[in-house]
């Protein structure tokens, strides 16, 4: 069956590109000049080559070849194309309508058929042809099909004239994006090879088109496709699902089970590590034992790694807050190949003195560093000072003054007025407004709870509230030392890591910091809070999470 899908796609991609060929080598080739063929020569040069072959590639040349040779006859889409022009309603009707190929193939007769409809059908007949509810020699010689495919190649030979300096490839693959619909393409994906159906993913995260019907497709038959993914093929799927956002958690866990493999026989290139990291990251996809391979092959093939790959390791591990077993070796051996002069853009090492932060490592001269007047100069002029970047400087500044008690910095930058006042996203705003009902609750009086506390530390604390050793509620302006002051925060999806469903790295920074202020940390996680459920049952989950915290304090 994938043969003959196949088959029909080397078809269309040939009709697609053969008057091209024809146009660019009649400019730097010699030609000789052939009479016209009588119109029945055609017909019996036709015949003759059907007969030789008996393929539709060679039915396929053996029309195009009438459209080389400049015959003075035009076809019956030309023909009639200034007077014949159905609603595209009613041809649409009669395919869908159409239940053998006879019937398909009657609505190109007489009428101007457009390159949709021309799309329409050849995969209509591809999909047939694939549960055998048609066969190919049922319509491989049917002059209406091979009309199909000049319709399909003259659209196409327009469309790359109009695309100066665009180089398309001839292959299937480019067929399933370039000629077929993304609903005609999805069908097909499970006919052509793992190569390919990598390649069609990698072409979308280029194209920035995030079809989900392909997508669908192609994450499904990657997945069950039993051939081992090489360490390449892992980057560039774990690239494209980054790029555009479409984190399927069942290929993400296929193509980390490949990846200690494929690092297994790579000896010498680090960008594929680089980029798998760097992808990790960003999708905030938790896996430890693919982390503590790569951390592995980082530190035993460090020699050969670039800066980048070095940061993008460090900056991963603090985004996904995760500390591999040979954490202590790899900042031993990585942390002096860090230089400041191997990131010319300033955000970058920023992004590593951040995560050296995160992760516990960061020394004092790196910290004043960043903020130093000459690299805040430059931060502002290159990033002109992002919400990220903000979010990040304050939270340096935070750990400079917490968390890091050798690290004195000179009041040389004033970044006190930065005002970072995160925008929720409308399903977090809906859990955090729920988490608030709720605590009305139990928190009958606004003395005693309050609510979007900016903490100058890069983050907001959702709500604040004062507890006695018996679960009590105090007024925020008790003094008493024995009182329990609580910090609780909301997580939606975008705090928490995939897989492993763990607070983030920002997160987990932000607790460490609200801790060393003398706070205690109640994280509302979505993975166990329904914010549409009954108040009782919500009033009932916040107040067990707070007598928690208050037991164990009671116990320390």
């Amino acid at each position: 069956k994938n043969l003959k899908m196949l088959q029909i796609l080397n078809l269309v991609r040939r009709g697609c590109v053969r008057s091209t060929i024809y146009s660019h080598s009649a400019s730097t080739a010699a030609t000789i000049v052939k009479p016209p063929l009588e119109k029945h020569e055609i017909g019996e040069r036709k015949l003759e080559t059907f007969q030789k072959s008996g393929t539709m590639v060679a039915a396929a040349f053996a029309s195009l070849n009438e459209v080389e040779q400049g015959s003075d006859e035009k076809t019956v889409i030309e023909q009639n194309s200034t007077n014949l022009k159905p609603s595209k309603a009613s041809i649409a009707e009669k395919l869908k309508n159409a239940t053998s190929v006879n019937e398909l193939l009657a609505t190109t007769e007489n009428i101007s058929i457009s390159r949709q409809h021309a799309l329409r059908i050849i995969s209509t007949l591809a999909e047939w042809t694939t549960s055998s509810k048609a066969k190919l020699n049922e319509f491989e010689s049917d002059p209406r099909f091979l009309k199909l495919c000049r319709v399909i190649g003259r659209a196409n030979n327009i469309n790359s004239s109009d695309k100066k300096g665009t180089t398309y490839s001839r292959d299937d693959l480019n067929t399933l994006l370039e000629v077929t619909g993304d609903d005609e393409a999805a069908k097909l994906i499970a006919t052509i090879s793992l190569p390919q159906m990598i390649k069609v993913m990698s072409t979308l995260a280029q194209q920035k088109r995030r079809s989900k019907p392909l997508l669908h497709s192609l994450a499904y038959n990657i997945t069950r496709n039993t051939e081992a993914l090489n360490l390449k093929q892992c980057a560039d799927i774990l690239y494209s699902i980054s790029v555009l956002n479409y984190p399927d958690h069942v290929l993400l866990s296929r193509v980390c089970t490949d990846i200690p493999g494929g690092l297994n026989i790579n000896k010498d290139k680090s960008a594929a590590v680089g980029s798998i990291l760097t992808s990790l990251g960003l999708l905030k996809y938790k896996d430890t034992d693919v982390l503590e391979s790569l951390s592995d092959w980082i530190l035993k093939h460090n020699e050969i790694c670039r800066s980048r790959d070095i940061s993008d390791l460090l900056v991963t591990l603090a985004v996904l807050n995760h500390k591999p077993a040979n954490f202590e070796e790899l900042v031993k051996t990585l942390l002096p190949q860090l230089i400041q002069a191997d990131y010319p853009n300033p955000t970058d090492w920023l992004n590593v003195v951040w995560a050296l932060v995160c992760l516990d490592k960061c020394s004092v001269d790196k910290i004043e560093f960043v903020f130093s007047n000459s690299f805040f100069d430059l931060l502002q002029v290159k990033d002109q000072l992002s919400y990220s970047t903000k979010m990040k400087l304050l939270n340096i500044k935070a750990a400079s003054e917490l968390l890091i008690p050798e690290c004195k910095l000179e009041k040389t930058i004033d970044i006190a007025n930065f005002q970072v006042v995160r925008k929720y996203t409308d399903s977090k705003q809906t859990m955090v407004n729920s988490v608030f009902d709720a605590l009305k609750s139990l928190f009958t009086s606004e003395n005693y709870l309050r609510t979007m506390q900016n903490t100058d530390m890069g983050f907001m604390i959702d709500a604040e509230c004062l507890l006695d050793k018996n679960c009590n509620p105090l007024q925020l302006t008790n003094t008493d030392s024995s009182a329990i002051r609580i910090a609780i925060q909301v997580l939606d999806y975008h705090d928490i890591c995939q897989n492993l469903q763990e607070p983030h790295g920002a997160i987990a920074l932000s607790k460490r910091l609200l801790e060393a202020r003398g706070y205690k940390v109640l994280f509302v996680p979505y993975t166990d809070y329904l914010p549409n459920e009954k108040v009782i049952k919500r009033v009932q989950y916040l107040e067990n999470k707070l007598k928690q915290i208050v037991k164990t304090r009671n116990t320390v």
